[in-house]
């Protein structure tokens, strides 16, 4: 007869024989226990491989999700290229500073789709941005909105990014403190000499050159502009750079 699969127990999961060595730095000790964690092992030996043990592309996102909120910033690519405790240490850098927060300065690691946009090699790349027109139901005080903007980017550490390439052609970000002057003023544009019929495409035009002064690596990444149409009517348009925000995450 047919062998009924589904009533077999689970294979036990065997452990590999010989002498385990043990970590010997803070970063290999809190690895190998997040691996035994996702492994279901009692321990992991430093030099034991992460697939050998039943490690799948799965796990490996278990396994990179802990190690960050341990303060270890690993991808799940590092895993697939350092598949030991050991290597995988050494590579592993610290966790990155928050999105958030006035205090955030400094270099922080770029993130995979970061480093997929530079590995694209694309040039004008400065130009890649999303940007945004809105239509404001109130006049707005442009000293007060400008206020705002600028606690919106002390609040926001990756507004105040900037993306610097390195001696040896790889790319560092890196986050400028908050501080008055970290992002050019708003702008303020008056359209409203002009015949309506000019209004839309002025203001098309004044917010191509926006979006074209985009700079990731001397800055801004944040452009602002408040458009006065005439009778109170105002349209406030922004521009940031793909590589600080996108439309999906």
């Amino acid at each position: 007869g047919k062998v009924d699969r589904r009533a077999l127990p689970a294979p036990a999961r065997s452990e590999p024989v010989g002498e385990r060595e043990a970590p010997r730095t803070p970063q290999e000790a809190a690895l190998a226990g997040i691996w035994a964690q996702a492994l279901g092992r009692e321990r992991v030996g430093i030099h034991d491989n992460f697939f050998d043990l039943g490690g799948d592309s799965i796990l490996s996102i278990q396994v990179v999700s802990r190690a960050q909120q341990a303060g270890l910033w690993i991808t799940p690519r590092d895993l697939f290229q350092h598949q030991t405790v050991a290597t995988l240490a050494a590579v592993a850098g610290a966790a990155p500073v928050p999105s958030g927060g006035e205090d955030a300065a400094g270099d922080v690691p770029l993130t995979p789709v970061q480093r997929r946009f530079f590995a694209a090699d694309l040039t004008g790349f400065h130009h890649f941005n999303q940007s945004l027109l809105l239509g404001l139901r109130e006049p707005a005080d442009p000293g007060r909105l400008e206020q705002a903007l600028g606690r919106v980017v002390a609040c926001h550490a990756a507004l105040r990014c900037r993306f610097l390439l390195s001696p040896d052609g790889s790319w560092r970000q890196t986050v400028q403190p908050a501080a008055p002057g970290t992002e050019p003023p708003l702008a303020v544009c008056d359209l409203a000499a002009l015949p309506p019929a000019d209004r839309r495409g002025a203001l098309e035009g004044a917010a191509a050159s926006l979006q074209e002064s985009l700079d990731p690596a001397g800055g801004p990444v944040l452009r602002a502009t408040l458009f006065s149409l005439g009778g109170g009517e105002q349209r406030l348009f922004l521009a940031v750079h793909h590589l600080v925000i996108d439309g999906v995450s």
